[in-house]
């Protein structure tokens, strides 16, 4: 049963695991933790790149795709190495959403200063940080739906390992982390089928719509944007549009099959 979306499955994985490798093998003070933090620095830079015209667009999207490595190698290093915590994998996730941040942040001020005007209407300040913010918004419940699909068909349910973990949490750190992964897990456990094969369906029918793809698709707005300074908006669109129906369409055609539309208990 494969679990990952495409780019995940056809190269971030297999580019990743080299790398995995040879920390385990040879750089044992190189911890999944280290690769998770290194994300989140290089995901938190990702903006000027994306915002800085000329061709440094190109050099972000490049340090997204390295990043979108490097964040497959956390995991596959913490398995080589018996497992990693349950605090990395949360704070994977919160690594994983500092580049996306980054990268609308980018490019809303690549909108907002390169005098893009579409349609007739030329992009400022408030049209730019408006369109990324719902783009950025369709984004987050994408991710939500695929991820409470994907929790939903895996042999241990995410609510058994808040439950497995939460004698576990120690210090204040742990309580945030820990108080995030429960908020998190309470807004996408709604999304599923009557069975765990019709939730598989689901996923992935849905898969196009996950972080990753959308990740993919800022990495390609990357690559055009010193050409086409406009590219922002195409991305935005395909969040907003295309996208959006695709989950809603998965949803709506399985709805008798689901809980609730809703992504709440």
């Amino acid at each position: 049963m494969n679990l990952d979306e495409w780019f995940d499955s056809f190269f971030a994985r297999k580019a990743a695991a080299p790398i995995a490798s040879l920390c385990h093998r040879y750089a044992p003070s190189i911890t999944p933790d280290r690769i998770t933090a290194a994300v989140a620095l290089f995901g938190l830079i990702l903006a000027p790149f994306y915002g800085g015209g000329g061709y440094w667009p190109i050099v972000g999207a490049l340090l997204f795709v390295w990043v979108m490595v490097l964040d497959c190698a956390d995991g596959q290093l913490a398995r080589l190495r018996g497992g990693g915590s349950w605090q990395g994998r949360v704070v994977d996730g919160l690594a994983d959403m500092i580049g996306a941040v980054s990268c609308h942040v980018g490019m809303m001020i690549a909108l907002a200063t390169g005098n893009v005007k579409v349609l007739g209407h030329t992009f400022g300040w408030t049209s730019s940080f408006m369109l990324l913010l719902i783009a950025g918004g369709s984004m987050i419940w994408n991710a939500r739906v695929f991820d409470g699909l994907k929790q939903n068909v895996k042999p241990e349910s995410i609510d058994n390992d808040l439950e497995r973990y939460r004698g576990e949490v120690k210090t204040l750190f742990d309580r945030f982390v820990f108080w995030f992964w429960e908020d998190y897990a309470s807004h996408i456990s709604g999304y599923k089928g009557e069975t765990p094969e019709h939730t598989y369906l689901m996923l992935r029918r849905v898969q196009w719509a996950g972080p990753t793809n959308h990740h993919f698709l800022m990495v390609l707005t990357g690559f055009a944007m010193p050409w086409f300074p406009f590219a922002p908006v195409v991305y935005a669109f395909a969040c907003i549009v295309p996208i959006n129906l695709l989950v809603v369409g998965v949803l709506k055609l399985t709805r008798p099959a689901v809980g609730s539309f809703e992504a709440t208990r």
